[in-house]
């Protein structure tokens, strides 16, 4: 069985790369980047809907079983979007946040005593307010400038980008949501004095604990398989191939 993940660029590798060292080659994995059209945080709903339709075509003609949206921004707006044409179920990163503040002990108690947690996300994610869902007393900041660097390549210009945002914080935050995949290719060298919370890991244990892991899993772990993964960009260049290559 296939499972599809689809970005608006390279961030969503990020929650690929969990996949595969956790998974391997248990199942099939096709990833679609719409670098052709990033960032989507500076684009209006209706604009990031109808990109979003196009890869979902793009899943179905791939025969994709489950989607998950590495897509901090789309996965946002979901909601507003008839899925029924499609034979596939879809998991957002919306719904691995919600359910980890609900289901995780320490994430649960940052809710109930209301303790500040940043929320670092594009500017389209901090509009969205789907955020407002998860009882948090929620610190948020739009990065705007984050995806265009580390889309071009350039993480230890980002990496110092990054650190000005977090200095924007309220003083009482040392919990952050990385609210764009993109952003998780930075935490490497971040100030220690946060803890990140990052779907893109989190998403692991949230598809290991649905009823699809189980259903959709290929093969025995006795077997021996190579693994089966392809991509697909909306504009490949020699220069996106190798920075896709460095980073997974």
């Amino acid at each position: 069985m296939k499972l599809g993940f689809y970005d608006s660029g390279i961030g969503g590798l990020s929650v690929l790369n969990s996949f595969l060292k956790t998974f391997k080659a248990s199942y099939r994995y096709f990833y679609f980047a719409d670098n052709a059209n990033a960032p989507y945080g500076d684009k209006n709903p209706e604009q990031i809907i109808a990109c979003v339709q196009k890869i979902f075509d793009e899943m179905h003609a791939n025969e994709v079983d489950l989607v998950i949206s590495a897509c901090n921004t789309s996965s946002a707006l979901l909601k507003n979007m008839d899925l029924d044409n499609y034979f596939f179920h879809v998991i957002s990163l919306v719904d691995v946040l919600q359910d980890y503040f609900k289901n995780n002990l320490e994430a649960s108690v940052l809710a109930d005593m209301q303790v500040p947690v940043g929320f670092l996300a594009t500017q389209s994610s901090v509009n969205s307010k789907a955020y407002e869902n998860w009882g948090l007393n929620i610190h948020a900041i739009a990065c705007p400038s984050l995806v265009p660097l580390v889309e071009a390549g350039k993480l230890d210009e980002a990496k110092l980008e990054w650190q000005k945002y977090l200095n924007q914080l309220d003083a009482q935050v040392q919990y952050v949501i990385v609210g764009c995949t993109h952003y998780s290719f930075l935490l490497e060298g971040s100030d220690p004095k946060y803890k990140f919370i990052d779907p893109a890991k989190l998403a692991v244990d949230y598809f290991a604990n649905s009823l699809y892991a189980d259903q959709l899993i290929n093969y025995k772990d006795s077997e021996k398989k190579s693994l089966d993964l392809q991509m697909q960009f909306s504009n490949e260049s020699p220069e996106y191939l190798k920075l896709v290559n460095s980073l997974l």
